[in-house]
């Protein structure tokens, strides 16, 4: 009996010495105590050996940071974004900044690398270095004039006042190539005139000779025609009079003949004949 209630106090006694080390580690931690050797990404609990960046499942998303002005380690990040509006404007930029330049229904950015107290980095095709009161051009359609102009007004304060102005100029025309050169310009002008004079009348002399050739071609065609109209004509007329010829002889001759029949007496059938007007020769040829 006594033996077991030494054993018992013994076994109180660890009891509690375990419990005042638990409670010691306990008040050394902020919040919850957390498991350090077994963190699985994944379990809902956030352990001390993960993060948001390594685990945001059990602990969540970081917050973004923002990026500022000097910070250009992760690379070329636009601060604001501007757009040129119009022909010119002025825009307070700061570095990274983009300006976008609608130009024939495309889009050019214009990055702003960097800016220091005395000038700053423009980036399109290259960097372009500009102090306060310098600018440059940048041609985006490589047609030899520039697109736009960019000048920079003031820096201050690592920001910039540049103004971009729109170039409307349009490509000039190149003057015509002459032929003679300046040496002989003073003798050329009045023999190439004398020339183009002379070229003038000829060719004015060839339109009439062509259209006077032309009106006696229309002449010759109209007479032709004319010629063939009136020999078909002609022909089918003779033709026509030959047979009314024959019909009236063959009239006659019967008439002739029937009325001999009846008893008339040549003399008075000639007389008839003459006085409905036929000709003595018709009548002398029917009478036969």
């Amino acid at each position: 009996m006594q033996q077991k209630t030494i054993f018992l106090l013994a076994t109180m006694l660890l009891l509690l010495s375990n419990i005042t080390a638990a409670e010691e580690v306990n008040g050394s931690v902020d919040g919850p105590l957390l498991a350090t050797d077994d963190a699985i990404c994944g379990d809902e609990l956030c352990s001390a050996t993960e993060s948001c960046s390594s685990c945001s499942t059990d602990c969540g998303s970081c917050s973004p940071q923002t990026l500022s002005v000097d910070d250009t380690t992760s690379g070329v990040l636009a601060l604001q974004t501007v757009t040129l509006d119009g022909d010119s404007q002025e825009f307070l930029l700061h570095q990274l900044d983009t300006i976008i330049i609608p130009l024939e229904l495309s889009y050019f950015n214009i990055t702003i690398t960097n800016i220091t107290e005395n000038d700053i980095a423009i980036s399109y095709d290259q960097v372009y270095t500009l102090s306060a009161g310098e600018e440059t051009s940048i041609d985006f359609t490589t047609d030899g004039l520039p697109d736009v102009m960019i000048k920079v007004i003031q820096i201050n304060n690592l920001t910039a006042m540049v103004q971009v102005t729109r170039n409307n100029q349009q490509p000039a025309q190149q003057p015509a190539a002459t032929v003679a050169t300046l040496d002989e310009q003073e003798t050329v002008p009045a023999a190439v005139e004398d020339k183009a004079v002379v070229d003038l009348a000829a060719d004015k002399q060839y339109q009439q000779v062509v259209a006077k050739s032309r009106g006696l071609w229309w002449l010759l065609i109209i007479a032709v025609a004319l010629g063939v109209l009136l020999s078909v004509y002609g022909y089918h007329y003779l033709r026509h009079s030959k047979r009314l010829a024959a019909a009236s002889k063959s009239l006659v001759a019967e008439y002739v003949e029937n009325v001999r029949k009846q008893g008339f007496k040549d003399d008075q059938i000639r007389q008839t004949l003459l006085d409905h007007g036929y000709s003595e020769e018709e009548v002398n040829q029917a009478m036969k």
